[in-house]
């Protein structure tokens, strides 16, 4: 398949960090920027579950740093949906690292104080990381739920005297039916 630009996330990804119908406190390439930055980070973390991979399709000619990219294929809607949720993990990491919960300012005859939430800045981020999460679990499809008990495929007896699941060895154990 063709090659397809990362630009095209930028909206969606812009409503993952800024919210719906707010004023745009970034640019666009700070957004694409933002959108590369995640894609490497799931290719990273997940290894070849994602499937996809960054590419580099322009370069600053001054200082030969990679300026455009595009991915190898498209990205599907569940893709489109980890990568907005990692760029916004990761700005807002960022945003709030040195971010003051509570402070007051005082001067000669006046006070502010103000106060943030941190209980519900840290559930932002979790409501983040699991919608991510839940993402990438569409991506890399259903885990299929299986157990194979090492003992039994080695030992059925000794299996069957000592794990009460195990069936169909000859005496000891619990047989089920």
């Amino acid at each position: 398949m063709a090659a397809e630009n990362i630009r095209i996330l930028v909206p969606r990804v812009r409503r993952a960090v800024e919210g719906v119908g707010q004023t745009a406190l970034l640019t666009d390439d700070q957004i694409k920027d933002l959108v590369a930055d995640a894609i490497a980070d799931v290719i990273l973390f997940t290894r070849s579950v994602f499937g996809k991979q960054l590419l580099v399709v322009e370069r600053d000619p001054v200082t030969n740093a990679p300026s455009e990219y595009a991915t190898d294929e498209p990205l599907t809607l569940a893709e489109c949906s980890v990568v907005a949720y990692q760029a916004a993990i990761t700005h807002f990491f960022f945003a709030l690292r040195d971010l003051k919960v509570q402070e007051s300012i005082r001067d000669e005859g006046q006070e502010w104080t103000y106060t943030l939430s941190s209980t519900l800045l840290r559930d932002h981020l979790r409501y983040l990381q699991e919608q991510r999460d839940r993402a990438l679990d569409d991506v890399a499809g259903p885990t299929p739920v299986a157990y194979v008990s090492f003992l039994h495929e080695r030992d059925r007896y000794t299996a069957a005297a000592i794990e009460p699941w195990v069936t169909g060895a000859l005496g000891g154990g619990q047989e089920l039916a």
